[in-house]
């Protein structure tokens, strides 16, 4: 999806999250796709993500929601999210939140 005109993802399924301190591996890559593999092909907008949180030295590996940029933002100040992906612009957009779940 990186690329894609007027895009971005956002982390909507708090429940789904899972942080971890390690370095992220393809084992745990694969490990937590197959966790996530019936919700995940119920939507196709929805995806794996991951986000490095540079405060706090974690990783984050969420199902993503994808949709446009706009849309992205309001969701991700809806749920509270520090910040969205521009999959266009390959950037992060700070949406205010915290990251913790509502």
């Amino acid at each position: 999806m990186i690329g894609a005109k007027g895009m971005a993802a956002v982390s909507i399924y708090p429940t789904k999250s899972l942080i971890i301190e390690e370095a992220l591996t393809p084992e745990l890559l694969e490990a937590y796709y197959t966790l996530q593999a019936e919700f995940l092909h119920q939507d196709k907008s929805r995806m794996i993500g991951t986000w490095f949180d540079k405060e706090t030295g974690k990783t984050w590996l969420d199902v993503i929601h994808v949709t446009d940029l706009e849309n992205a933002i309001d969701l991700g100040k809806e749920h509270n999210q520090k910040a969205v992906f521009d999959l266009e612009n390959i950037k992060e957009i700070s949406t205010g939140g915290t990251g913790e779940a509502a």
